[in-house]
């Protein structure tokens, strides 16, 4: 990078002698500094307010506020604290001398009497690290600017989400309670709930979809729009008839055309993992189909739990029909149901590589049978939060909590 040409520098000397010969040297370098002078630091300091130079040069020992001090007080205002500042001096030449020097806040330390060669190659260099500085700063200034920009955006397309995904509170008052617990792991979220009622029947959701962040909400949104469309289309559905639904019209969407001999090449793997139960609120009964998502329930007490169908929708099936596995259970007033996404049991410990687990989750579910949902969902936030402590979240996490 060449030195800057037309600069401005502060000159600051109490002995004319050296202020002159320092103000000479510059001038005479044939790099046209502007230059700027001063007799003591005090002067200097409301020079460098008004002018701001790109480079002071200040003699260490002076009357009224010696280079030093000027030093200090120009590091403390946010408007000078940028300037470089090179202390001269001939007296104070020790190591400690030039710590000390360094520790104010200069970048650079010159042995009076001054050389010219020396002070011009040291001056040429201190411009050019500060203009290297001052475009390191633009650029993160700008690159700041947009991540600010960018968050925005994304917390207002959480808003979004959130006002498009259904109401959690009004699940709970359909049956005899219900939580819902979701924590995104970058502001926006893959998992999303989604439930549909109608008369004395309701039908819920529990999707993972692939990704996280922003691709995981755009597969988030799609997902809760296809499922809204079918019951629309055909009212309340067997859940592994809305799941065998739920993932042509999640291909065609997409619009996949993947041939069967293109496979082997490249497969595609958007798509989600689900687990839909519906309910009649009436007898009691409960449907379940999932997609490489389990059922947890307990029945009396007793934990019991089915297992998904070992398929996802979409991915590199997704161009035959699934069949998803349909499981009936006769449950009771009282009795609980929980689906959740892996992103849960998935979560590492703060303290070791440990996962929570399917056994440990299993236990804090059966630890808080005797709450009621709205405790519930406060104690397994807290758990999950416990054991994740200050580690990084792998997944979004998402449990669904019902009771009949």
């Amino acid at each position: 990078m060449a030195e800057r040409q037309g600069a401005k520098i502060l000159v600051v000397d109490d002995e004319a002698e050296y202020l002159q010969t320092t103000i000479q040297y510059l001038r005479e370098s044939g790099k046209d500094f502007d230059c700027l002078s001063a007799i003591h630091g005090a002067m200097a300091v409301q020079i460098a307010k008004s002018k701001l130079p790109d480079l002071i040069i200040t003699d260490w020992d002076m009357p009224v506020m010696n280079g030093i001090e000027a030093t200090m007080a120009l590091k403390q205002d946010p408007e000078t604290r940028e300037i470089p500042v090179v202390i001269a001096s001939g007296a104070m030449t020790t190591s400690s001398h030039l710590n000390l020097a360094l520790e104010a806040g200069a970048v650079d330390f010159i042995r009076k009497p001054i050389d010219r060669i020396e002070l011009v190659a040291r001056v040429r260099t201190i411009l050019e690290l500060a203009q290297s500085y001052k475009e390191i700063k633009r650029q993160k200034e700008i690159v700041e600017k947009r991540n600010r920009d960018f968050m925005d955006s994304i917390v207002y397309a959480r808003r979004i989400q959130e006002a498009i995904l259904p109401d959690k509170e009004s699940l709970g008052r359909r049956l005899g309670g219900a939580f819902v617990y979701s924590q995104p792991r970058d502001v926006v979220s893959g998992d999303f709930f989604w439930y549909f009622d109608k008369r004395k029947e309701v039908m819920v959701a529990c999707a993972d979809c692939t990704g996280h962040g922003v691709p995981g909400a755009f597969m988030s949104i799609l997902g809760n729009n296809i499922l809204g469309a079918i019951t629309r289309d055909f009212g309340i559905l067997k859940p592994n008839l809305l799941l065998s639904e739920l993932n042509e019209r999640m291909m065609a969407t997409l619009q996949k055309t993947i041939l069967l001999e293109d496979f082997a090449a490249e497969p595609t793997l958007d798509g989600m993992d689900v687990a839909v139960v519906h309910i009649d609120v009436g007898s009691k009964r409960v449907a379940f189909s999932g997609a490489h998502r389990p059922l947890i329930y307990f029945k009396s007490g007793e934990i019991h739990e089915i297992r998904g169908t070992n398929c996802s929708i979409g991915g590199i099936t997704a161009f035959k029909r699934l069949d998803f596995e349909l499981h009936e259970i006769e449950l009771s007033e009282g009795d609980t149901i929980y689906l959740y996404t892996d992103g849960v049991t998935d979560q590492f410990c703060e303290s070791s590589s440990r996962k929570l687990g399917q056994v440990r989750f299993k236990k804090l579910l059966s630890d808080i049978q005797n709450l009621d949902m709205d405790e519930q969902g406060r104690e397994v936030a807290k758990a999950i939060t416990a054991w994740r402590g200050n580690r990084e979240m792998q997944d979004d996490h998402t449990v669904i909590g019902l009771k009949l």
